[in-house]
């Protein structure tokens, strides 16, 4: 199973996110001291491919009522999709080397 990622950190932050359960995903709450939200988040199985999904409007029916609390979790959520997105960037750029090496000794 995926540990959860402590809330600054994003280079480890996405051992796959999307892989989380809800309690995984409560339990980030937790970690941004946001346990408030936990029992909605739970009750919807907001999991972690729901979690990246999220908006705006969505948080707020989740009862994510503060603004600066949606903010700061539009703002992780968005971390964690631009560290996903230089992952899979890196991972593209290695294959690519690969290629590159093994058309050399053909």
């Amino acid at each position: 199973m995926c540990p959860l990622p402590p809330p600054q950190p994003l280079e480890e932050a996405l051992c796959l996110v999307s892989s989380w359960t809800t309690q995984q995903v409560c339990d980030w709450l937790k970690g941004l001291h946001m346990e408030q939200y936990v029992p909605e988040f739970s009750a919807r199985d907001v999991d972690g491919q729901t979690l990246l999904q999220m908006d705006g409007n969505k948080l707020k029916a989740l009862g994510v009522l503060s603004s600066s609390d949606r903010s700061a979790l539009k703002r992780r959520i968005k971390d964690f999709l631009s560290a996903a997105e230089k992952e899979r960037k890196a991972l593209d750029k290695m294959e690519r080397q690969r290629d590159k090496q093994r058309q050399r000794r053909n």
